[in-house]
């Protein structure tokens, strides 16, 4: 499989608001990463 096919097979269009999601797995990825809770994150999203 060639690396388009691989992209359009795998990725759907994301249709509303995408920022708390991304907050989300920022947050999981960051507890994997430290191995612990982290005390708080800074985040700055668009207004759009």
């Amino acid at each position: 499989m060639d690396y388009i096919s691989l992209l359009q097979s795998e990725m759907r269009p994301a249709f509303g608001c995408t920022e708390p999601i991304a907050l989300a797995y920022a947050a999981a990825k960051a507890v994997s990463v430290l191995d612990e809770f982290p005390n708080h994150i800074h985040a700055r999203c668009s207004a759009n």
